[in-house]
């Protein structure tokens, strides 16, 4: 019996480092990266360059004041002013809310919250995702069938696409 040196002198398989490391080429990836990018810089350095505290009100000079029809004068009835924001200008790039306050300051503050729930949202359901594929590939049998048919349930609202719950299997719902 004779062994075949071959295949144990050649060097073991190793991934290719170049192409993990390589950013994938496509321009949705690419755009959606940009993205992300622009909105976590954002959301890091928002608190630094808000014009306005995202809650000052300033009602003498950030909102106008219009007077009620039927009040004031010789109505008989006290003058009664409601607020009407600010279109942009210089001083507020996006005008100011009818509570006078800044709007863009409040773009940019909310930014930072929106990311956190965003990425604990995803963080969320990466883990909840997880727990229960590792449990129902441990289970086996009707549980591993039945489990990716819960969450995907949650989701047929939004696609156009059912489970459907006889066969385990995607179908096309009708329109």
């Amino acid at each position: 019996m004779t062994i075949d040196s071959t295949t144990l002198t050649q060097p073991p398989a190793t991934l290719n480092r170049a192409r993990v490391l390589r950013l994938p080429r496509s321009p949705k990836v690419i755009a959606g990266l940009v993205i992300l990018g622009v909105f976590g810089v954002v959301a890091v350095i928002a608190r630094w360059i808000t014009p306005y505290s995202p809650n000052a009100t300033d009602t003498q000079n950030w909102v106008q004041h219009v007077l009620v029809p039927g009040t004031g004068g010789d109505t008989g009835f006290p003058a009664s002013y409601y607020p009407l924001p600010f279109g942009p200008s210089a001083a507020h790039w996006l005008g100011t809310t009818v509570f006078a306050q800044d709007a863009w300051s409040q773009l940019l503050a909310s930014t930072q919250a929106t990311m956190f729930v965003g990425l604990i949202a995803a963080a969320i359901a990466t883990v909840l995702s997880i727990i229960f594929g590792v449990t129902a590939g441990y289970i086996g049998g009707a549980t591993d069938e039945g489990f990716p048919a819960c969450p995907c349930s949650s989701c047929s609202r939004i696609t156009s696409r059912q489970p459907d719950p006889a066969s385990c299997s995607w179908r096309q719902s009708s329109p």
